[in-house]
C-alpha cells in the first residue's frame, strides 16, 4: 500500500515540488514528526480533502466519524495524489473532545489498558477512551485497503499513556490489517520505532537520528525482559 503526494503550487508552508512518499508495505505504521508549524496538519488536511472530493458519488465513502478539520476548498488543482487506499479514517485530539464522553469504553485488546471510567480520568485516559470508542464504532468497516490517520491524538500524554498509544498503533495493524499514518510530537512512540517520517526532510529517517538532531543527545530505546525489570 502506498500514498504519494506532490505539491504543484505553494500552499502555506508547503512548496511547489515538495513530495511526500509513504510506503506502507515497508512500514505499515508511519509516524510523522517535525517542528510546530512545519505543515504536518496541513498535509493531513490535504489527504482528508482528497478523500472527501473523491467520494462525492459514493454514499458509503465517508469513512470517518470525527473530522475536526477545515476544508481546503479548491485544493485539488494544487496537488497530485496517487494511492491504492480505498478508505480513509481521521481523528484529531485538537477537535475531537474526549471530555464529552460519559460512558466507559472497553478496548483492552487494542490499548492493553482495560476499560476506563470517565469519572476521575486524566486527560490521557479520556483520550484513550475516546480512541477506544472511535475504534469500536468504525472497526467493522476496515480492511487491508484502509488508512487510519491520527493528528496529534497523543498530545499531552504522560509516559504510561504514550506506551499505550504506541501499543495501540501496533495492535490496530495486527488485528485489522490497516495502515497507520500518525502525526505526533510524543517521544516514546518515536523511540520504539526503527524509522519515522521526518517532515522537514520529506523522508523516512532512523528514530535515533531524528532524536539526536532534535535534542543533541543519543537516545536509544531497548526493551527489557521481565527478569531485567527491577527497582534500584
Amino acid at each position: 500500500m502506498y500514498l504519494n503526494i506532490k505539491m504543484l503550487e505553494d500552499f502555506r508552508t508547503l512548496k511547489h515540488g515538495d513530495e511526500f512518499n509513504f510506503d506502507f508495505d515497508k512500514c505499515p505504521e508511519i509516524l510523522v514528526a517535525g517542528d510546530n508549524g512545519c505543515g504536518k496538519s496541513t498535509l493531513v488536511n490535504i489527504i482528508r480533502d482528497y478523500q472527501c472530493d473523491n467520494s462525492k458519488d459514493d454514499p458509503n465513502a465517508m469513512y470517518q466519524t470525527k473530522l475536526g478539520y477545515c476544508d481546503i476548498k479548491g485544493f485539488k488543482n494544487k496537488i497530485e495524489i496517487s494511492t491504492d487506499f480505498t478508505k480513509f479514517y481521521f481523528i484529531s485530539a485538537e477537535f475531537d473532545d474526549p471530555t464529552s464522553l460519559n460512558n466507559s469504553v472497553s478496548a483492552e485488546a487494542l490499548l492493553e489498558n482495560g476499560g476506563f471510567q470517565t469519572k476521575r480520568m486524566s486527560t490521557g485516559q479520556r483520550s484513550l477512551t475516546m480512541l477506544g470508542k472511535w475504534v469500536e464504532e468504525n472497526k467493522e468497516y476496515w480492511d487491508d485497503k484502509t488508512l487510519l490517520v491520527f493528528d496529534e491524538v497523543d498530545k499531552g500524554f504522560d509516559l504510561s499513556h504514550q506506551v499505550g498509544m504506541s501499543n495501540m498503533y501496533r495492535n490496530l495493524h495486527k488485528k485489522f490489517n490497516v495502515s497507520i499514518l500518525a502525526v505526533t510530537h510524543t517521544l516514546f512512540p518515536i523511540l520504539v520505532r526503527e524509522e519515522i517520517f521526518y517532515f522537514e526532510f520529506r523522508k523516512m529517517v532512523s528514530s535515533e537520528l531524528y532524536c539526536c538532531m532534535k535534542t543533541g543527545y543519543d537516545i536509544i530505546a531497548e526493551k527489557l525482559g521481565k527478569n531485567e525489570r527491577k527497582e534500584d
